[in-house]
């Protein structure tokens, strides 16, 4: 059953719009939690965080850099295609 069909084009437009803000605001945190996680793994992985398995290797060092790096392009991306 199609519903969208009886409904005017400008509500299926606000729903679709609505429907682009909440998951910009997903991505949006999704992101700012990878940058998070990144800096405590660099900070674990650099020994000036103890208490895990992960303190003192340097694997962890830049896995947490690949991490929050890759956290911030995609913040930076949010906000340039939000924009334009």
């Amino acid at each position: 059953m199609v519903l969208w069909k009886y409904t005017h084009s400008n509500d299926v437009m606000n729903i679709i719009s609505e429907g682009e803000v909440r998951m910009n605001r997903i991505a949006k945190i999704v992101a700012g939690v990878a940058i998070i996680v990144g800096a405590v793994w660099m900070l674990q992985g650099a020994g000036w965080l103890g208490g895990s398995f992960m303190t003192g290797r340097t694997e962890w060092f830049w896995i947490g850099i690949v991490t929050a790096l890759g956290g911030c392009v995609a913040l930076w991306w949010l906000r340039q295609t939000r924009r334009g």
